[in-house]
């Protein structure tokens, strides 16, 4: 799958699986589309290295020592 520009470094799966990356986007990746990247999540200053998804939304920490909580029916 593509779309980042550096390593993946963390992943969450639902329907949809979600990757964070050293290039510090979480890309949100429909597996079932040839052109597979569903949505963009820009919003940390360092490598993504956790993501956990849930009923609830999705969370993703980074190394820039933020978590941020994703809307991801914003899209932000």
């Amino acid at each position: 799958m593509r779309g980042h520009y550096s390593r993946v470094s963390s992943m969450a799966f639902s329907s949809i699986l979600f990757t964070g990356s050293k290039d510090t986007t979480v890309l949100a990746h429909d597996i079932k589309c040839p052109n597979n990247v569903a949505m963009r999540f820009d919003g940390h200053r360092g490598e993504v290295c956790g993501l956990k998804y849930d009923a609830c939304g999705l969370a993703s920490g980074s190394n820039d020592n933020n978590t941020i909580i994703w809307d991801l029916n914003a899209g932000r």
